[in-house]
């Protein structure tokens, strides 16, 4: 019996790494070690009820059942909507994986879990390269650019944009001594991104962050 249970939960430190390196290599917030935990958690968890349910006659399920529920509170925790944007819901499906694959785990379904686990792996890795490949991947970013004249520098921004079919969103005016800054999103993909931070420098004083 204790051998089993060490070898499951040895087994959800393995594939739980394995789906938490490639979050910790893209620098997510749910890296390495927060998926191996919840991979090491579902499965203790489900190895509990089952052997709870068995002494004691009851529905084991039940218990397992509430991992559902909490680690959707935790998917829910790591989505942020910010500016119209929302960011974090990969990292949400992925937490959301690794606790199913924790619970098959558990349950003894080994070869399920490590299937799961390389159909994970090469969704994240493998798709995450194909949007990048193909141009994708969009993302907010997010631009200051300041001058002294804002009708004029807005009308420049405005014409970059239109010229790369794009447009600002969130705009807004912040007055710095005798220059005022412009801030506003774009959506893009990063290769446009590089683009239009070519001419934004060329417009004015620039500053960029990357918003998911």
């Amino acid at each position: 019996m204790l051998e089993t249970v060490i070898f499951k939960l040895a087994l959800a430190v393995a594939l739980g790494g394995v789906i938490g390196f490639e979050r910790q290599l893209k620098h997510k917030a749910a890296g390495l070690k927060t998926n191996v935990l919840i991979t090491v958690g579902s499965a203790l968890f489900t190895i509990i009820s089952e052997e709870f349910g068995r002494k004691n006659n009851l529905d084991g399920a039940r218990v397992a059942a509430q991992i559902v529920s909490g680690i959707g509170f935790l998917g829910a925790g790591v989505i942020i909507q910010s500016r119209g944007s929302v960011i974090g819901l990969t990292t949400a499906a992925t937490i959301f994986v690794v606790a199913a694959i924790g619970m098959a785990i558990g349950w003894g379904f080994y070869l399920t879990a490590g299937a799961a686990t390389l159909l994970i792996f090469g969704t994240l890795y493998g798709l995450g390269f194909i949007e990048h490949r193909f141009f994708l991947h969009y993302q907010s970013y997010l631009y200051s650019v300041a001058g002294r004249d804002p009708v004029r520098l807005f009308a420049r921004i405005t014409q970059i944009l239109k010229e790369h079919k794009l447009q600002a969103e969130d705009v807004g005016f912040q007055k710095q001594g005798d220059r005022t800054m412009v801030s506003f999103r774009v959506d893009t993909t990063a290769e446009v991104q590089a683009e239009l931070m070519h001419y934004f420098l060329q417009t004015g004083r620039h500053s960029i962050w990357e918003e998911n």
